[in-house]
């Protein structure tokens, strides 16, 4: 059996290292990216462009990034028909944020410090319902 994939965006190299990391020891295949942008060019390559990219389980994304947010990623994903199980991590995560992504598509939303423990038993959920 194949790993599962989760594609990661974080602007933090420190934050998404230590995730990446973690991620693989926990028996992850993590492809990462500085932001969300780098996401939204790979699913731009599978739906727009219809190149082969191998198959993600789980988007996680961090909220706030330079250039496009987390939240600016999950309306591009519902406008082009990119539907990934995802979980936005934020050291923001107010009320109306929290409402905010989920009406765009979020499965989660994790408070940063982000709780390890949690973080992985959330991604193995969704992958278990994604196979």
């Amino acid at each position: 059996m194949t790993r599962p994939r989760v594609l990661l965006a974080e602007d933090d190299l420190e934050l998404r290292t230590a995730l990446r990391e973690y991620l693989e020891l926990h028996g992850f295949d993590v492809v990462e990216f500085a932001d969300a942008t780098g996401i939204r060019d790979y699913i731009e390559d599978i739906v727009v462009l219809d190149c082969p990219r191998p198959r993600a389980h789980v988007l996680l994304t961090d909220l706030r990034m330079p250039r496009m947010t987390g939240l600016d990623l999950l309306a591009y994903s519902e406008r082009v028909g990119f539907q990934l199980p995802t979980v936005v991590v934020t050291a923001f995560g107010d009320d109306e944020t929290r409402a905010r992504a989920a009406d765009l598509g979020a499965v989660a939303v994790l408070d940063k410090p982000i709780d390890a423990d949690a973080l992985i038993e959330t991604l193995q959920a969704l992958v278990e319902e994604a196979c």
